[in-house]
């Protein structure tokens, strides 16, 4: 399909643009600059707006930067970097190339308008939400700087800001891109400095725009332009945030590019008097230091310039400003409220006091106490500050950097997140290398022993791997060869071994047999073979051959009987072995998927024809693929931007793409039990990173680092036992994929909301069964599925039970009378047994997750009518008080919403932020305490970043976890945060308190359930391998625990280790207060 009309060369009127055949209708001129012009166009093809940027270069010229631009936003994947489509020329040859069309204003748009007294831009862009747009571009060019790219041209005109808050970082042209000989820049041009105005891009010698360039920019110095570069960049743009103008003025071009060089910032930061109009000091100094003249005086990467601004939002000093012992303090007091305000005030009294009074040492020793308390006040404040960029690293997968970065960290300031990320450094569950240090070529599951892998080394040694006990066992050696890819494959029956070495002239073949090393087949190759694979009865050997190319021609079939070649399979092959019966498919110079008969080694007829375009363009072989165990699905990895894809065979169709870890991808495997797809990335000589990837969604489960070691990686899941194993040199790491042996599985639980609760001194449960009834089941360690030995309900219901298990209270709307009420039955236990108490009926909860919630000793229950939270009676269901609010709210029983004992009750609200660095529009999450004798608020503290709440048995202390990833212990006399730790890599999903000692079994995606101290954060047992969590219960002995998966209508029962190392001295069982 053509445009309509065809303009003339460099008119605004719309035109056509094809590439291949994928055509655009250009709309209107969006931007114009030195570079190109930027359209909004149609895509005839798939009916979506597009934006089009066109060259500036005449027709026939080439314009090999506009190129360059083209393919580094191409090699770029990122959410805040704008996305190309394709690339191409317009109707007169000029190049262009199509991207994500985004509506909405620049920074530097939104900037003007502030500058201009426009209110809808001051209250729609307070200084919180632009910090929250800058710390997006820091994201974008972090990623870049990890992929050897630097934008050189960061100004608030190439920050988009789109109408839902996206933020793309656009206008890569003076991008350069290391030493990659692929993008080598042109030589430089020179300068005419009367030419451009001074807010234009400059593209010469000196490169960049004025006011925003680094002086070295400014300079000319090409070759020493580097991250620090960009650091300098992300100044000017937090300064222009800061003051609305950019760092650097001048009437003319000159003297702004003499200012840069001499580093001349301007002092609007400080409000030229104005203390009103000065930017806070913390920004000012993060500014400053970004903007410093000398490079080794900024940030040396952005990950640590965003790291300060992260801390500056949550309240704490940046290491910039250089805070003292008052700072850190005030801070502190604004962070934690009035009473942490008292106690601040107290100590900053006490620190004033001591000073006049230095020379007293009686004076000393009376506030000696107030001394500790506020090092450390400051000893934490300083820990938090060094701890913040190593979980960025963590969270980019850079494990070197973090190894670091942590040994940098005094040791007066290592802390439990210290130690928490110190151990992420190495989780393998095993680590051996090997005596003979001969490097290992080429690894493989053992056909029939679940824990066994079969290894080759660079010696000629043929071993047997045990992943349990660490030990070698040999089995026969070969002739010692140079390092060489080599591949290995062995028969079901593990009774005969391939190996296939690689040689200039093509492929060397060997078959032998297993234990001994008999030769059974050797045999040439002039092809260069890159898969190997016995059919079932070891009779056949499929070989397949890849050409130079990386396209794989053909497939190679021995006989083993006879030591013949057949015939061979014409395309390539994809083979699966983690299934019961493996199988081998053959894809055709067609695209045509077939099955091969193993038994012959031909392709079987084509039926039925599945067409496989997709999945032949998509699959990239010199990084590899795996094919799932019903060979519907085929996981490939690989790309200019290293991406794990789920490809259908049936369809072709791609179901996701997730970004790995940057760096060199080295493997991808398979496990069909627990479903995972795993990845291994090399991002330097001294760090891989592992990933385990849930294959329907694409989720990452868990990353885990390999640091140190020398030489290649390699990957090998065994699918026997689930165990995963890293071959480096000659060292191998192991790690466990397989959740324990649970006591027993409860099966056919309520899929959508899963209930239960552990009978006390009793091996049943009460549950909520498939189709919503309440059933009491016997937790027998012989039998799984649903054993109800009594329904305690005929129909579905929510229930709720006291903290010792004598109260369970049942909401239903079947069996209740017309209208809009609930059928409310009471029930009893007596040992083992339950009894209907009592029944009345209620106003029905219109809306998901609305529940009535059971007080811990059974007697009150709280619940809502007509939108008012009130108290009620267990056994009369009549009203006790309604809770005092200010206004009605459909959010009081939110997941948060829980007792803490028999007289408070706690939930989480969205209320305005008061506090005094807040925006007078912002909101935030606060969390409440209430007292039902009264029906008011006893306490609130607000908690902008909460996700889950956990009360500890006897109601002292509330564990928070956070989507900072943070579990915060808050005392429930004060709300006040007692201690903070860092728990897992993921935010918590799910808590449950030990009934009696001070232990917390947290669960979250990263595949763990773990049990904590919590009074020291010391990881006390780890569930490994159980993969998203939800729901987690512990008997009231202690020695049981339940996890209920995410969508999995289970629940699996453990069993606790001996926990008495917890108990601290003169620890006391907690009392539930009565009402």
């Amino acid at each position: 399909m053509a445009a309509q009309s065809r303009p003339s060369e460099g008119s605004d009127n719309e035109g056509s643009i094809a590439e291949g055949r994928v055509f655009y209708a250009l709309l209107r001129e969006m931007a114009r600059g030195g570079m190109g012009r930027i359209f909004e166009g149609q895509d005839l093809n798939l009916n979506r707006q597009v934006a089009v940027k066109v060259s500036g270069m005449k027709k026939g010229r080439s314009d090999p930067r506009f190129l360059r631009e083209a393919q580094v936003l191409a090699r770029l994947s990122h959410p805040n970097i704008v996305p190309v489509y394709s690339l191409g020329e317009d109707e007169w040859g000029r190049p262009c190339y199509s991207m994500k069309l985004v509506r909405g204003q620049t920074l530097q748009a939104i900037l003007n308008a502030q500058r201009e007294g426009g209110a809808e831009a001051l209250q729609g862009y307070g200084r919180e939400r632009l910090l929250g747009v800058f710390l997006k571009i820091c994201d974008a060019l972090s990623f870049a700087h990890a992929q050897g790219v630097l934008h050189r041209d960061l100004k608030p005109e190439n920050v988009m800001v789109g109408e839902f808050g996206e933020v793309l970082v656009m206008d890569w042209g003076l991008a350069k891109l290391g030493n990659d000989p692929v993008f080598t820049p042109e030589p430089a041009l020179a300068l005419e400095l009367d030419d451009p105005s001074p807010g234009e891009t400059l593209d010469g010698e000196v490169v960049g725009t004025p006011g925003y360039m680094s002086p070295e920019q400014a300079r000319g110095m090409v070759d020493s332009v580097d991250e620090r570069s960009d650091v300098f960049g992300l100044g000017g743009v937090l300064h222009a945030i800061l003051t609305r103008f950019p760092p650097i003025e001048g009437e003319t071009l000159l003297e702004i590019l003499i200012k840069t060089k001499r580093g001349e910032v301007s002092k609007k930061m400080t409000g030229a008097g104005n203390r009103a109009q000065a930017a806070p000091l913390a920004l000012q100094a993060v500014t400053r230091k970004a903007l410093a003249l000398n490079p080794a005086d900024r940030y040396q990467s952005v990950r640590e310039m965003a790291a300060e601004i992260e801390s500056y939002r949550d309240g704490f000093a940046t290491r910039a400003e250089e805070a003292n012992l008052i700072r850190v303090l005030l801070l502190f007091v604004k962070r934690h409220g009035m009473v942490s305000a008292m106690a601040a005030l107290l100590m900053l009294g006490a620190l004033v006091f001591t000073v006049r009074l230095s020379a007293s040492e009686r004076r000393a020793n009376e506030n000696a106490s107030v001394a500790i308390v506020e090092r450390e006040a400051a000893k934490s404040e300083a820990a938090r500050a060094l701890i913040a960029p190593v979980e960025i690293a963590h969270r980019d997968f850079d494990g070197e950097e973090m190894q670091h970065m942590l040994a940098d960290v005094p040791e007066h300031l290592r802390r439990q997140p210290w130690s928490y990320l110190q151990s992420r450094l190495d989780t393998a569950v095993l680590t051996v290398e090997i005596a003979d240090r001969s490097s290992f070529v080429a690894s493989i599951p053992h056909p029939e022993q679940p824990n066994i892998f079969l290894t080759l080394q660079e010696n000629g040694w043929v071993r047997a791997f045990d992943s349990v006990s660490g030990g070698f066992h040999d089995l026969f050696k070969v002739d010692a060869f140079e390092p060489t890819r080599v591949i290995l494959a062995a028969s079901k029956d593990a009774q005969k071994i391939a190996l296939v070495r690689h040689s200039p002239s093509g492929s060397h073949l060997e078959v032998r047999r297993l234990p001994g090393g008999e030769v059974l087949l050797e045999a040439e190759s002039a092809s260069r073979c890159s898969k190997v694979f016995f059919n079932p009865a070891a009779s056949l050997l499929f070989c397949g051959i890849r050409t130079k190319n990386k396209v794989w021609t053909q497939s190679e079939v021995w006989n083993l009987n006879d030591g013949r070649k057949q015939e061979d399979l014409q395309g390539f092959l994809l083979w699966e072995d983690s299934g019961p019966t493996p199988g081998l498919y053959c894809v055709s110079k067609g695209n045509q998927i077939v099955e091969v008969d193993l038994s012959t080694g031909r392709a079987l007829p084509v039926l039925p024809k599945v067409e496989l375009h997709e999945v032949v363009r998509h699959i990239n072989f010199s990084f590899g693929h795996v094919i799932s165990s019903d060979a519907k699905v085929v996981f490939t990895v690989g790309g200019g931007q290293p991406l794990l894809r789920h490809i259908s065979t049936s369809t072709g169709s791609v179901k996701f793409e997730s970004l790995l870890a940057t760096g060199q991808v080295r493997g991808v495997d398979w496990n069909p039990s627990p479903p995972l797809v795993a990845t291994l990335v090399q991002r330097s000589k001294q760090c891989a990173v592992l990933q385990l990837w849930q294959p329907e969604s694409g989720a990452l489960c868990k990353a885990v680092f390999m640091l140190g070691g020398e030489g290649e990686s390699t990957l090998v899941i065994h699918k026997l036992s689930g165990r995963i194993a890293v071959f480096q040199g000659a060292r191998v790491k192991v790690w466990n994929t397989r959740e324990p042996t649970p006591l027993t599985t409860v099966e056919g639980l309520q899929a959508t909301a899963p209930w239960f609760s552990f009978v006390p001194n009793s091996p049943h449960a009460v549950l909520t069964t498939s189709d919503g009834r309440l059933a009491l089941s016997e937790l027998s360690t012989s039998r799984t599925g649903p054993q109800p030995t009594l329904f305690l309900s005929n129909h579905p219901g929510i229930p709720s039970v006291s903290a010792d298990g004598s109260t369970l209270l049942f909401s239903r709307k079947w069996g209740a009378p017309e209208g809009l009420t609930d059928a409310v039955q009471v029930f009893s236990r007596s040992g083992e047994i339950f009894s209907e108490r009592t029944s009345f009926f209620q106003a029905r909860f219109e809306g998901e997750g609305k529940r009535r919630l059971l007080s811990p000793d059974g007697s009150v229950f709280v619940s809502e009518e007509e939108g008012i939270p009130a108290f009620y009676e267990t056994n009369s269901g009549k009203l006790i008080r309604a809770i005092k609010l200010e206004a009605k709210t459909t959010d009081f029983f939110g997941p948060n919403a829980i007792w803490l004992d028999a007289c408070r009750f706690v939930n989480v609200f969205d209320v305005q932020d008061d506090r005094p660095w807040a925006e007078s529009t912002s909101k935030t999450d606060a969390i409440q305490i209430w007292d039902i004798r009264s029906g008011e608020s006893m306490l609130k503290s607000f908690a902008p970043k909460v996700g889950l709440l956990c009360p500890a048995p006897d109601g002292r202390t509330l564990a928070e976890a956070g989507t900072d990833l943070r579990l915060r212990f808050r005392s429930t006399a004060t709300l006040q945060v007692d201690r903070e730790f860092r728990l897992h890599d993921s935010p918590i999903r799910c808590m449950a308190w030990h009934p009696t000692l001070p232990v917390l079994v947290t669960g979250a995606d990263d595949s763990a359930v773990r049990v904590w101290d919590t009074l020291t954060g010391r990881l006390l047992h780890e569930f490994d391998g159980i993969q998203f969590p939800r729901q987690l219960f512990v008997s009231p002995d202690g020695r049981r625990l339940c996890v209920i998966r995410k969508l999995a209508a289970e629940a699996v029962v453990f069993e606790l280790p001996d926990l008495v190392a917890a108990k601290p001295p003169g620890h006391q069982p907690p009392q539930q207060r009565s009402f």
